[in-house]
């Protein structure tokens, strides 16, 4: 039991890691200002292999971090919200990856993530910015659209990954 926590700590400080590195150092640019970062991706990978807590500390951290050295530091406790709540969406306790209840769990942890982003915009923009209502709402609707184009893309590039995993049985060769 000691050695399979260990293992667990271990792939959380990992995907964390990893979660930070995709959203800070991996941008795909599209439009003229927008780009797409892949750290929900890893997020969500990391959500069905390990246990819920490990997952949501994971997601949490890694999110975090990536907006401190983004320069970022207002978004840190939002995103630290946000990615643990997205994470605990799915579950490691099927043993697919791929499953019913992960693809619709990966579905709901980027709309929660559009959402919750949308009412932090809001809530920003009003608290921390000094906008009218209507301002920060006004705000909050144009980040819904880049929001979006980044939750699909992280969901795009996750359902292929997990069918990969389960493919080459990763679960169950790193007893998670």
């Amino acid at each position: 039991m000691k050695n399979q926590n260990l293992t667990r700590l271990s792939f959380a400080g990992l995907f964390a890691a990893l979660t930070a590195i995709f959203i800070y150092l991996i941008h795909i640019p599209y439009g003229q200002t927008g780009y797409i970062h892949l750290g929900d991706a890893v997020i969500f990978l990391c959500a069905v292999l390990l246990p819920e807590p490990y997952a949501a500390a994971a997601a949490a951290v890694g999110g975090g971090l990536a907006d401190l050295i983004s320069g970022f530091p207002i978004y840190i406790l939002p995103t630290v919200l946000i990615k643990a709540c997205m994470a605990l969406l799915l579950s490691s306790k099927t043993p697919k990856l791929l499953c019913k209840r992960n693809v619709i769990g990966v579905l709901l942890a980027a709309a929660l993530n559009l959402l919750l982003y949308a009412v932090t915009e809001f809530v920003l923009g009003v608290t921390a910015y000094g906008m009218p209502a209507a301002g920060a709402l006004a705000t909050a609707v144009s980040t819904l659209l880049q929001n979006g184009i980044q939750g699909a893309a992280n969901v795009v590039v996750f359902l292929p990954l997990a069918a990969a995993s389960d493919r080459f049985h990763i679960k169950s060769k790193f007893h998670l």
